[in-house]
């Protein structure tokens, strides 16, 4: 299946902010984000954000819970929309994401071992937000390396909270692997 990009933002489409983004707003195929994937990133540029879900409802949550628009030093959010494993590799491989969010449910491949693959496969892999379901699941993202885990379904202030923290990391600089923290697993 195909990668889905949300629109770009333009003077008749304003970014919007976590629940006055409009479900079912219009996506489409757009082109590639760019060539190179720089560590730093200007504050306020626009951001990618791939969305790993094999289910359409549950990135559509994902993405309405974040918004467009979630913190304003960041700049506006793009979304690229994956519903396989194979196009979701692709979009990191073309180093096309700033953050991935993987449901950990997903099927055939779950986000805990996508995570894992690129993590261990892509020198500069972005920051990965991974969505579990069961509470019993979170020690398995110790096994994923994912930076952040937050509990399935969505909590918006929760999911909002660890985006912008790891996007404003990965603008400063910071190093795209880090481990998780107690609190992390703990939440």
């Amino acid at each position: 299946m195909p990668v889905i990009r949300s629109l770009p933002i333009t003077p008749d489409r304003p970014p919007h902010g976590g629940s006055d983004r409009r479900p079912g707003a219009a996506v489409r195929p757009g082109p590639p984000v760019g060539g190179g994937h720089l560590m730093r990133k200007a504050v306020g540029a626009m951001s990618t954000v791939l969305v790993y879900a094999d289910r359409a409802d549950v990135r559509a949550r994902v993405i309405t819970a974040i918004g467009r628009l979630p913190a304003a030093d960041l700049g506006p959010l793009e979304f690229a929309e994956a519903a396989d494993a194979t196009a979701a590799i692709d979009v990191v491989d073309h180093h096309e994401a700033d953050l991935c969010i993987f449901d950990g449910e997903a099927t055939p491949t779950g986000g805990m071992g996508l995570c894992r693959q690129l993590k261990n496969e892509v020198a500069d892999c972005p920051p990965t937000i991974l969505l579990v379901a069961r509470a019993d699941d979170r020690w398995l993202a110790t096994w994923s390396q994912a930076d952040a885990v937050v509990p399935h379904p969505v909590d918006p202030g929760r999911l909002t909270e660890s985006v912008v923290t790891l996007l404003r990391a990965r603008a400063g600089g910071a190093a795209a692997r880090r481990p998780l923290t107690g609190a992390q697993l703990a939440g």
